[in-house]
């Protein structure tokens, strides 16, 4: 097997491995274009939103002290520079494109292109092969399946997409994108596997999402008699990502019993 290579250094396009749809291929007026999609603004949006929800927070508050107060404003600040800083990153940077109208491919992106001699143009003839990858990417506490859609060029060259954990809509761009160029989409069965290993994980899932709700939930009724409002905003917070881990498992034991 070939051993394809970008040409770029690690400053330049990666769209990163989030794990769910977070880039999507967008067809228009003849061409096709990398976006972030409406979840990943969304994502950021939260954490937006959160840091705005604790800005305000201290103009509610009457018995708080002023060093909770401090606490609440600065932890908010962090979550609201984060979110702006995402959503800005993500609308504002160079995604591929293919256009048909001038039957380039421009890895960089088409505005790099026009603005920069030395930049990467490839014609849609050198275009060789869809690739499709799918690997585990480890945390420290999780880890999850993400899944690779890159395009193989001549001169050993092999320029990125996608790059993210949700399948459905990822092999949906594969197989559209593998139809514009007249590509063959490479033979796997990653769709049967993932499916196999959330079903195998759907009962651990499933448990350790009541484990982490009853935990959430008893140091919340714990903390029902304190004044201060931040300790019960954060265990809050813990409880909203108990309850989505909790449908998530419900929805693994549901394709569990499909099997």
């Amino acid at each position: 097997m070939k051993k394809f290579s970008a040409v770029w250094d690690k400053k330049a396009y990666r769209p990163g491995s989030a794990n769910f749809e977070s880039y999507k291929l967008c067809f228009w007026r003849n061409t096709i274009q990398v976006k972030p999609t409406g979840k990943l603004l969304c994502f950021y949006g939260i954490f937006a939103f959160i840091g705005l929800f604790f800005i305000l927070v201290p103009c509610f508050a009457q018995h708080d002290s002023v060093d909770s107060i401090g606490a609440v404003v600065f932890f908010g600040l962090i979550f609201l520079s984060a979110g702006l800083w995402g959503i800005t990153r993500a609308v504002r940077r160079n995604y591929p494109v293919i256009d048909f109208n001038a039957d380039m491919f421009y890895p960089q992106g088409k505005n790099v292109c026009i603005a920069s001699e030395n930049a990467v143009e490839i014609p849609l003839r050198e275009i060789e092969a869809i690739n499709i990858t799918s690997r585990i990417v480890r945390g420290r506490k999780k880890s999850y399946r993400c899944f690779t859609l890159s395009l193989q060029c001549t001169k050993q060259r092999e320029f990125l997409l996608l790059e993210h954990g949700a399948l459905k809509p990822f092999m949906r761009d594969a197989k559209l994108l593998a139809e514009q160029l007249d590509l063959p989409l490479p033979e796997c069965d990653i769709e049967e596997k993932l499916r196999a290993a959330q079903a195998k994980a759907a009962p651990f899932l499933l448990f350790f999402s009541l484990f982490w709700l009853g935990i959430s939930s008893f140091m919340f009724i714990k903390m029902g008699r304190e004044q201060d409002i931040f300790p019960k905003l954060f265990i809050g917070f813990f409880i909203l990502i108990g309850v989505i881990m909790l449908f998530s498992a419900i929805k693994a034991m549901l394709l569990r019993k499909q099997k």
